[in-house]
């Protein structure tokens, strides 16, 4: 059997991957999370389907590890492969709620069928267990699992017993155990157990009951006796003047008792309300906050002198500004004025020296007119700036005002800054709202403690009435201010109970006697009423007993039966083994003596597959061996067994099984999986297994899992 290609449309992290095989070595390279323990499995799922585990998800959920990564709901591929020099693909679609899957001719294109049962036939009766214990070996997993042995055992019993595979000796072992699991359940030893016991119950209540019926005679005919006294005693009794019931009274005083404990409850619970309003009171006297609506137009005077004082600091501003470019113009007139005049002159000048003339006195007259323009110009300046003085001495005034102003406020309410004043407010508004809602508490609590107030006053008026009963100071009761008390309680029953105890004491030697009869009468009779249906039940346990004894000796014999033929078949099984293991031994010792150079020649397997390597003249249990020996002796065990139980060379998947080789232990199993007949699948993170097959110049497919 050969597998041709994997189709891998979407399964774990892979999506439309295609992987080509050839016959021989096939050499799967892949770094770490490339995905090769993922081809491993979805060859697994195309041969045998991939199911979604019940219940809580455990660490085995490889429908879960293994759903795609950017598509969940498609989870499907083909596996295309050889068997017997015809080709075939399986067609699978894993995701629960859409599961299918189609075995298909590709020779012909027919459908060979939709169930596992003609895959199987093509795998040479490959079970999923016994895929997962020889043929593939998943990484750092080479130790077999326990149902391989079963399978091992099955087989070869069917062999020697069948000479075919239809015969399963361990679901044989299972149902005989389980019948006997059955038997042993349907035993009756405990009902016949109980059903004795009951019996002998029956037989002692059967004696019980004679001696009830003799005594209730004699009880019966002294009460008769004791009833005519007593009716003697009342009609004299009668005749004496009786006028208060005491035993009534008593009857009454755990009722008392719970009406005191609730007065005295409601009286506590008053005094607790008034407690409450007066602490309440207590904490709406000591608020020492300051009225919120003053405050609130405190804090908006404040905030318009805020205002007022920014609309001041704008205006001193814009004076500033005006004052400023005023002084610039005059400035720049009185400049231009004198140059015009300066320049005049001194023309008028040039002209009388160049011509000889008085010209140059005209001069004079506009120096003096400049000198003039000059002056008043500086007369203006500074009455602008007298001015502008005025005005912003003004506004300072204004400043100031509002600065004392604004700190009188503050200091009003001992803050140091607006942002303490609106706590102070925000506090003040909390502390009213606080008062509000104690004041409806307050007045709650009131109306409580009115209706309290009528509860204890009922009470204690119920109580003073029972007390009157015994009272020797009735007086010291109606007075306003008392109060009932627990010892009063405790004086009125001590009271009534010795006043009860003077009319018991009178009738009590006659009564008694008749009570003590009367009593023992019905006593008898309601032992002699439980015990009138024993006599039919005593017969019913009797009748069971034989029914249980016959059906016990039956269980017996089917027991004896089953246990003969476990152990016959147990017998039969362990003979077939001695005989027909040999081979299995001869064929892992050989495997792993060529594995390893013949340091090891003679395994012996028992019938759980736990191996024993001889070493010098004792035979050593080989998981004592180093852990490349016991990865060789697992190895070759798989192999042997394959070949043993399938007729079919099924391909060899091994997944970094040489992780625990040396070199030489490496190289000496990939010489050996050379010489194979069978398609071998390495999947592999390192270099060495590619460096060894080309060192023995061995051909091989190489396969790249981290190119597209």
């Amino acid at each position: 059997m050969q597998f041709r290609e994997l189709k891998i449309t979407d399964f774990g992290k892979f999506h439309q991957k295609n992987i080509f095989l050839k016959e021989g070595i096939n050499l799967i390279y892949g770094e770490n999370e490339a995905g090769k323990s993922t081809v491993h499995a979805f060859i697994r799922g195309m041969l045998f389907g991939i199911e979604k585990p019940r219940g809580r998800v455990s660490k085995e959920d490889i429908y879960t590890r293994y759903q795609p990564w950017d598509s969940p709901s498609s989870y499907r591929g083909s596996l295309d492969f050889t068997s017997e020099g015809k080709n075939y693909r399986i067609i699978r679609n894993l995701e629960k709620n859409q599961k299918s899957m189609s075995l298909l001719d590709l020779e012909t294109g027919r459908e060979l069928g939709n169930d596992n049962g003609r895959i199987k036939e093509l795998l040479g009766g490959l079970t999923e267990s016994g895929y997962v214990n020889t043929v593939s070996i998943e990484q750092q997993k080479i130790r077999t699992g326990p149902e391989l042995a079963g399978e091992v055992r099955n087989y070869i019993t069917n062999l020697s017993l069948a000479k075919s595979n239809e015969v399963d000796v361990n679901k044989a072992l299972a149902f005989l155990q389980g019948k006997k699991k059955e038997l042993e359940s349907r035993r009756p030893q405990q009902e016949l157990k109980e059903t004795k016991e009951l019996i002998e119950k029956g037989k002692i209540l059967e004696q019980r009951a004679d001696d009830l019926m003799n005594q209730l005679n004699r009880v019966t005919r002294d009460l008769s006796l004791a009833e005519e006294r007593v009716n003697s005693q009342r009609a004299e009794g009668a005749e004496k003047e009786n006028s208060f019931d005491y035993e009534e009274a008593l009857l009454q005083y755990p009722l008392i008792q719970d009406k005191f404990k609730y007065y005295e409850g409601r009286k506590r619970q008053k005094e607790e309300l008034r407690g409450k309003i007066e602490t309440l009171e207590e904490e709406i006297a000591a608020g020492k906050y300051p009225k919120s609506g003053e405050l609130k137009k405190d804090m908006e005077a404040l905030r318009e002198t805020e205002k007022e004082k920014a609309g001041i600091e704008e205006e001193r501003e814009a004076f500033l500004l005006e004052a400023s470019q005023n002084k610039k113009r005059r400035t720049g007139r009185a400049f231009t004025a004198t140059v015009l005049f300066l320049l005049g002159a001194l023309v008028m000048l040039l002209i009388g020296f160049t011509s000889h003339s008085k010209v140059w006195l005209a001069a004079l007259p506009l120096a003096l007119a400049a000198a003039a323009v000059i002056g008043k110009l500086n007369a203006d300046t500074k009455r602008a700036a007298k001015e502008y003085e005025e005005r912003l001495k003004g506004l300072d005034s204004i400043n100031q005002h509002n600065r004392k102003k604004r700190e009188g406020t503050l200091e009003k309410y001992h803050v140091r800054n607006e942002e303490e004043l609106t706590a102070l407010y925000e506090a003040s508004i909390k502390a009213e709202m606080q008062n509000d809602f104690k004041k409806v508490q307050i007045r709650e609590y009131i109306g409580q403690e009115e209706q309290l107030e009528e509860l204890v006053a009922a009470g204690k008026e119920e109580l003073i009435s029972y007390l009157m009963l015994a009272a020797k100071e009735k007086e010291r009761l109606l007075l306003k201010e008392y109060e009932p008390e627990e010892r009063d309680l405790l004086k009125v029953r001590t009271f009534l109970e010795g006043r009860k105890k003077e009319q018991q004491r009178a009738e009590e030697e006659i009564f008694k006697e008749r009570d003590r009869l009367s009593l023992l009468a019905e006593k008898i009779k309601w032992e002699l009423n439980s015990l009138s249906e024993n006599e039919e039940e005593l017969l019913f346990y009797q009748e069971k007993e034989r029914k249980l004894l016959e059906k016990e000796e039956e269980l017996k014999i089917e027991l004896e039966a089953v246990a003969t033929a476990m152990e016959t078949i147990k017998s039969l099984s362990q003979k077939i083994h001695d005989s027909f293991g040999a081979v299995l031994n001869q064929k892992v010792s050989g495997l792993v003596s060529e594995l390893t150079g013949g340091s090891y020649s003679n395994i012996r397997i028992d019938e759980n597959l736990e191996m024993k390597a001889e070493i010098g003249e004792e035979y050593r249990v080989w998981d004592r061996l180093s852990t490349g020996t016991m990865d060789q002796l697992l190895f070759a065990l798989r192999l042997s067994v394959s070949d043993i139980l399938y007729d079919r060379e099924l391909p060899l998947l091994l997944d970094d099984c040489f992780a625990y080789y040396d070199d030489r232990r490496t190289r000496a199993a990939l010489s050996y999986l050379t010489g194979c007949s069978r398609q071998i699948l390495i999947f592999t993170c390192h270099e060495r297994e590619r460096e060894i097959l080309k060192e023995l110049n061995i051909s091989y497919n190489y396969v790249d899992l981290g190119e597209a």
